[in-house]
């Protein structure tokens, strides 16, 4: 897991995601802090319980197509890839990846349905950049 994440403005200005209760707004937020380099999260119950939120919000997040649920239990942040990108010599596969059945679309999404175009890093930034520093 990454100490930084980004959040996009595009996700959490549009009008699906600020129509939510707060307590589900909080819990996508926490959900995407504690989410591997890949974006999955593997303990989305007990992090709605650490931010106060209800199972109902869980739900909410994945009726509205926010999180992608997986059969394991896994939750997968499905615009993950628009808000984050990890250079290749930082980036550490999920473990969860082969278990779930993932595809990215036009947008670079996460969908559940087959596309052309099968889960791959290939278009992530390589390592010759200069890291980031913290003062």
């Amino acid at each position: 897991m990454a100490i930084r994440r980004m959040i996009s403005l595009e996700i959490i200005d549009s009008d699906s995601f600020l129509d939510m209760p707060s307590s589900s707004q909080a819990l996508y937020f926490h959900i995407v802090g504690r989410a591997d380099d890949d974006g999955f999260c593997d303990s989305p119950r007990k992090i709605l319980k650490t931010c106060g939120s209800s199972n109902d919000d869980l739900l909410l997040l994945i009726a509205k197509k926010f999180l992608l649920e997986c059969p394991n239990g896994v939750v997968v942040v499905k615009h993950w890839w628009l808000m984050n990108t990890k250079r290749k010599d930082r980036y550490k596969p999920s473990n969860y990846l082969k278990d779930n059945r993932l595809y990215l679309d036009e947008n670079n999404s996460y969908t559940t349905e087959a596309t052309d175009k099968p889960y791959s890093i290939s278009w992530q930034p390589n390592g010759n950049q200069m890291a980031t520093q913290d003062k």
